[in-house]
């Protein structure tokens, strides 16, 4: 693998910038009827708005740095996002920036649920007894 003009560049396919290739592509990436590269994939609506940002500021910059073309679906729409582009490259590094300001937002987010396991196993009950007897002792 060789780094060549800010690109990685390996044997079968070219990356981008953000991080090199390490082997075959690992988003559904097809080639449509114009020539054009394009990946659709689902999003949940609460995270439309930092993907698109201010005056659609994010999208526009992701656009233009990875030169592709990024539809987000209007609000009550529930359809997937779709990129395209002229390189398979260009929209797999679109597609994880993508998939990386996701996950960022989400670890952000404060816990909505919370999950409650009874545990009435008679085995629990005698070792929570134990414990109780040790800790009280």
């Amino acid at each position: 693998m060789n780094k060549k003009h800010g690109f990685y560049i390996t044997k079968y396919n070219e990356c981008t910038q953000d991080e090199p290739c390490d082997g075959p592509d690992q988003y559904e990436i097809v080639l449509t009827d114009s020539g054009r590269y394009k990946t659709a994939f689902h999003v949940a609506r609460v995270y439309y708005g930092p993907i698109i940002g201010a005056k659609g500021q994010n999208r526009k910059r992701l656009e233009d740095e990875t030169k592709t073309i990024i539809r987000v679906p209007r609000h009550p729409q529930d359809q997937d996002i779709v990129i395209t582009g002229s390189s398979r490259g260009a929209v797999s590094a679109a597609r994880r920036r993508i998939e990386m300001t996701v996950m960022s937002y989400r670890s952000k987010q404060q816990a909505t649920h919370f999950i409650s396991i009874p545990m009435f196993n008679p085995e629990v009950k005698a070792r929570l007894n134990e414990f109780k007897d040790i800790v009280l002792k």
